[in-house]
């Protein structure tokens, strides 16, 4: 149990920072630092109160179709990632990777955090 680390999530954290680091500042230079977190707390005053909806006492409920769509249909809710754009993310993905070298070790952690955090988005 643990992942072979003894519970120990230190080697991932250093890896992931390392592999922020370069994710975050790639080709970027003349990075500064963010200013401090603003220390008054803005007001939310209103001059007549909100007018919030009311519910139907009759609502409508969507109907199903009497035939099923034929395949399915982007939502303009969602936005999704084309081929090109996973093809790029998987090549900086190698490139950083391919960056450990020959220290295996480094590059497992690296790829446990990319797999760590791409499973995130599932949860």
């Amino acid at each position: 149990p643990g992942g072979g680390f003894g519970n120990d999530n230190t080697p991932f954290y250093n890896a992931f920072a390392s592999a922020w680091g370069k994710a975050t500042t790639n080709g970027l230079s003349d990075l500064v630092p963010i200013g401090p977190a603003p220390t008054s707390t803005p007001t939310t005053e209103f001059s007549t109160p909100p007018t919030l909806p009311q519910p139907s006492a009759s609502p409508t409920l969507p109907q199903p179709s009497s035939s099923p769509t034929p395949k399915p249909t982007r939502s303009p809710s969602f936005s999704f990632v084309f081929e090109h754009e996973y093809d790029a993310i998987d090549d900086d993905v190698a490139a950083l990777s391919a960056a450990f070298g020959n220290d295996d070790t480094s590059r497992a952690h690296f790829l446990g955090g990319i797999v760590r955090l791409v499973a995130h988005d599932f949860m």
